[in-house]
């Protein structure tokens, strides 16, 4: 590109962002961006407690930012919402055209909506220059302490009887989190943890905490890429046998439905079953990586049956350990890992093979119920897969297949297309097998496992005007053997529209539609339950409606209307009305969050879920169902630069319930009331 073509460029996108967006510390503070791509996330989340990584990661990412014009395509992938034709494109405009001179020279590269671009530019930077190769040092601490509490008492609290409370610890959850950074070289972070009902500091935990976390990272030394000793989790392929907690699932973004880039990352989340502990390392040499790994860890289980050898142990996954029961079961199936990955990869293809083998300590029962007596799981399990991806020019091409020591396989392939500046194109085929199971598969499914289904997706997202974006996605499924409330083999599908109107900076609408039929099992008759099923349709559909407005640099709105039906036996409705109202003072570090919400549910079938904004490094999406209000309040006051203090208070009210929950959960009464503080202290 001509030197002149470059100036005329630089002068109308200055210009141009200038007029239709304001700058960085303006309308985009840390913890906005952050929220902002974090919400995109949550959508893909297995596990709510997986949120804590993503927010480490986009936090670390805005304090760094990347270099547009120096950054590779590893880099850019770690913004995770943009696709890899959309990465490879913006690599072949830079080098075919120079660097960029502006960051909204970013606009002109084919296939980058505008909802992408505002999403990640508070996460990358243009340099006049390359920076300086020399090594800067720098240390960095973070202590994180969280305390939550449910105020109103639950059953499981309370005498009853004469008998002692079902839960032996007290309704406190406590949260602990140190961090140590030097530089890019080395990170440690110790993690503690313990939730409501868990014994603190008294028999069973004399020590404390009920769960604990560590790991030690070390960084480029050579041509060691990277080693972690203690807790840690990876990615490879598409999912298949190893996933990370971004299982890619149905969402708004529609067209990203592949998973582009192996991960070893250090874990530091309270999840206290999905990850390795042990030691990890990966190696580089020109385009090849390796990397090997080595676990031994002791999970909750139960014996479900005995033998006469040993017993035979089913897996259990809440991290719970509340009860005496729960207490029996606490770690008592110690397990062994290992395994390797071997890859290679170019500017435009990259392939790769996966090896692990585990054995636990006692045999596994996976068949609890009939639906499950296909899936092959034994004392001792061997996985092989091997998986790509592939850049052909407009068109990227991943996949990867999986099999078990049974010869089960799995295969997922993804087609993306850019067929024009415009229009994305994704395309995806899985087949699971019904005997197929490991257990860290997270892929692109319609149900939460890697195991009995077939699936054809298809999803388009277009810019119909620099203002107005629509999406769509359909998916057809098939499950060839029974399934959770489903006694036979069955089918379905489900498609998603959705509408987004940005007329400007301050003003976002936007509208979603979504349909989904699946066969079901008729539960009329308790006889019918005990054996094979009569199943019948059922549908959901959900309309969504929001408006944001950002009124000025202190005060946002935010409105939903979401609507929900669900037709089986009978047709059921519910809606949720609510409103935000976020306010930044001007003249103290305080930043505050109001949410009413209004709400009403014919059953558990129509519940609604939605995001609330919470304290940093957390979430929540509670599911609505039968009539009430909610209402919250988040403060988050920046005390000095190395503290900060956040409080959220929330409450729920049902004006005509007697009583809240079942079981041990049970509460007399018709409001649940919770409050929340953190504290965050770097030094």
């Amino acid at each position: 590109m001509r030197l002149k073509s470059k100036l005329f460029i630089y002068l109308f996108l200055t210009c141009f962002s200038w007029a239709s967006a304001q700058n960085k510390s303006a309308t985009s503070t840390q913890e906005e961006a952050v929220e902002r791509i974090v919400r995109l996330m949550i959508e893909r989340l297995d596990e709510p407690e997986e949120s804590e990584y993503w927010y480490e990661h986009f936090n670390q990412l805005y304090r760094q930012t990347i270099s547009v014009n120096t950054a590779n395509y590893q880099q850019w992938s770690e913004l995770k919402i943009l696709s890899p034709l959309q990465i490879q494109n913006i690599l072949n405009y830079i080098k075919q055209n120079g660097n960029l001179l502006s960051l909204y020279e970013l606009k002109l590269i084919e296939g980058l909506d505008n909802t992408s671009l505002q999403t990640i530019l508070p996460f990358i930077r243009i340099d006049e220059a390359p920076r300086p190769q020399k090594k800067a040092y720098f240390s960095k601490n973070r202590l994180i302490l969280r305390y939550e509490r449910l105020l109103e008492k639950s059953k499981a609290y309370q005498v009853y009887k004469g008998k002692a409370p079902a839960y032996i610890g007290s309704p406190d959850k406590y949260y602990l989190k140190y961090q140590y950074q030097l530089s890019e070289l080395l990170a440690f972070s110790f993690l503690a943890e313990k939730d409501p009902g868990e014994a603190f500091f008294k028999s069973p935990n004399k020590s404390g905490f009920d769960f604990y976390s560590a790991h030690l990272e070390v960084n480029n030394i050579g041509f060691i890429k990277k080693i972690v000793l203690g807790d840690y989790k990876i990615q490879f392929g598409q999912g298949l046998v190893l996933g990370n907690g971004f299982g890619n699932r149905k969402s708004s973004l529609v067209t990203q439905t592949a998973l582009f880039s192996d991960e070893l990352k250090a874990y530091s989340s309270s999840n206290e079953y999905d990850f390795f502990r042990g030691l990890a390392t990966q190696f580089q040499v020109s385009k090849w990586t390796s990397t090997l790994f080595a676990s031994y860890k002791k999970t909750d289980a139960f014996a479900s049956e005995w033998n006469e050898k040993d017993s035979l142990f089913s897996f259990k996954r809440t991290g719970l350990h509340r009860t005496q029961r729960e207490i029996e079961q606490k770690r008592q199936l110690g397990t062994y890992e290992w395994g390797g990955i071997l890859r290679y990869s170019s500017a435009q293809f990259s392939a790769g093979a996966l090896f692990i083998s585990n054995h636990h300590q006692y045999d596994i029962n996976i068949h609890s119920y009939f639906y499950q007596k296909k899936r092959y799981y034994q004392q001792s399990n061997m996985y092989g897969s091997a998986a790509y991806n592939w850049n052909i020019h407009s068109l990227f091409l991943s996949g990867e297949i999986a099999v078990n020591q049974n010869k089960d396989r799995v295969i997922n392939q993804n087609i993306l297309f850019l067929i024009n500046s415009r229009v994305h194109l994704s395309l995806l085929y899985r087949y699971f097998s019904p005997s197929y199971f490991s257990p860290y598969a997270k892929s692109f499914s319609e149900s939460s496992m890697v195991n009995n289904e077939e699936g054809l997706y298809l999803g388009i997202e277009i810019q119909a005007l620099s203002s107005v974006n629509l999406k769509f996605y359909a998916d057809y499924f098939r499950f060839p053997w029974w399934r959770f409330q489903t006694y036979k083999p069955s089918n379905g599908f489900d498609y998603f529209a959705e509408l987004d109107y940005i007329p400007n900076a301050k003003i976002h609408f936007t509208t979603q539609y979504k349909y989904e039929r699946q066969d079901k099992n008729i539960t009329a008759n308790k006889q019918e339950q005990q054996a094979t099923q009569n199943t019948q349709e059922a549908n959901k559909q959900t309309l969504r409606l929001d408006f944001k407005a950002q009124l000025n640099k202190q005060l946002s709105l935010k409105y939903r209307w979401v609507w929900s039906a669900y037709q089986q036996e009978q047709r059921e409705n519910a809606y949720l009305i609510y409103q935000d109202i976020n306010y930044q003072f001007n003249r103290i570090p305080l930043n505050s969050s109001l949410r009413l919400a209004f709400f009403n549910g014919d059953s558990y079938n129509t519940r609604i879920y939605t995001y609330e904004r919470d304290v940093l490094y957390s979430f929540s999406i509670p599911a609505f169902y039968q009539k009430g209000i909610r209402f919250y309040a988040l403060l988050k006051y920046q005390a000095s630069p190395h503290l900060k203090i956040e409080v959220k208070a929330s409450r729920t009210y049902f004006p005509f319930l007697k009583s809240i929950g079942s079981g041990n959960e049970k509460i007399e009464g018709n409001a649940k009331t919770q409050i929340k503080a953190q504290i965050i202290y770097k030094f």
